[in-house]
């Protein structure tokens, strides 16, 4: 095992052979993640950021197919030859969330505020009722004034002030 021996740098690769050979494979989830990790782990920071949004794709491409599976199985043809039963890879919800916010993270840390500022629209966009949700509202509104769009970072900091304004009692 390369990621035991120390050998980050086999292990990534090794992990990226598993995903181009085997993209169905019920491992894919769990090492694209560790792949992100590892990457964060030697420095590579564009890589990871770039890895933890194939996570995320992949998250989100497994709740299509929840959907999906539900509608195959009511259509099911009589004498299919398929019987297999598909193998179902495992998406953590809570891991796509870290995995978003450390993209944006990255990207915002690379300089590269358009891609974080997407990335963070759109955790609110998969988890508007998330518990951090209110801290990733005021990070859009800080990138959107790192990005150059200093007006609209204050008409969106006016509205969030509006939002949240507690009434007098």
């Amino acid at each position: 095992d390369y990621y035991k021996a120390k050998r980050l740098d086999k292990a990534i690769e090794v992990r990226k052979r598993l995903f181009a050979e085997y993209p169905r494979s019920k491992h894919v989830p769990d090492s694209i993640y560790a792949n992100a990790e590892a990457l964060e782990a030697i420095g590579d920071f564009e890589d990871a950021a770039t890895t933890y949004e194939a996570y995320v794709r992949g998250y989100e491409r497994s709740l299509g197919e929840k959907g999906n599976a539900r509608a195959r199985r009511g259509k099911k043809r009589r004498g299919a030859a398929d019987d297999k039963p598909a193998v179902v890879q495992k998406w953590d919800e809570s891991k796509a969330q870290v995995a978003l916010f450390n993209a944006a993270t990255y990207r915002e840390g690379l300089g590269q505020m358009k891609a974080a500022l997407r990335n963070r629209e759109h955790y609110l966009t998969l988890w508007p009722r998330a518990k951090d949700a209110d801290e990733i509202r005021l990070s859009i509104i800080d990138l959107t004034g790192k990005s150059g769009a200093a007006f609209k970072a204050i008409k969106m900091l006016e509205q969030y002030e509006r939002d949240n304004m507690r009434s007098p009692s």
